[in-house]
């Protein structure tokens, strides 16, 4: 669409599939293998757009600053909210960060509330919740675990957040 972009990407494999994606379209853009962590740009951005980890569900890499590395979930939401200052001090003013991000359950069975815990994480760096959108796209997997419900008394998520923060 004509707009500059930057992408970071921490997985080695996913960033060589983008890169090989940008040649197949003709495209370039600049696109650092690396983490949101330890990449801290000198520029500002007018957008940011991005689907973190969901703590330990995936890990991505072994790297210790993975945020799907974390020893904890705590450890992952202190991350987390790193994250989130950097984007916050990169992101122009009255600019929008969006975040997908889904509510999952840990090794235990038990539901993170990830959607809530972000939107707390973001006013706690001065975003402002924006808007919150729910999109409906399940997987396979989750259609595939629908019918255990009886046995585990668990429901299966069939959707994911959109949250868009504001920077004022």
């Amino acid at each position: 669409m004509g707009f500059n972009y930057t992408g970071v990407e921490i997985r080695e494999e996913e960033y060589n599939r983008v890169k090989d994606q940008m040649k197949d379209w003709g495209m370039s853009f600049n696109f650092i293998l690396g983490d949101s962590l330890s990449y801290i740009p000198n520029e500002n951005f007018d957008f940011i757009f991005t689907c973190p980890p969901y703590y330990d569900l995936e890990v991505y890499s072994d790297l210790k600053d993975d945020l799907s590395n974390a020893n904890s979930y705590g450890e992952y939401l202190e991350m987390l909210q790193k994250v989130l200052k950097i984007c916050y001090q990169v992101l122009k003013k009255d600019c929008f960060a969006v975040f997908v991000v889904g509510n999952f359950r840990n090794k235990k069975g038990e539901l993170e509330h990830l959607n809530g815990d972000l939107i707390s994480q973001a006013k706690k760096v001065g975003f402002k919740l924006w808007d919150e959108l729910i999109w409906e796209g399940a997987s396979s997997v989750a259609l595939t675990r629908c019918g255990k419900f009886e046995k585990n008394r668990k429901s299966v998520r069939m959707h994911e957040y959109i949250i868009i923060l504001k920077k004022g």
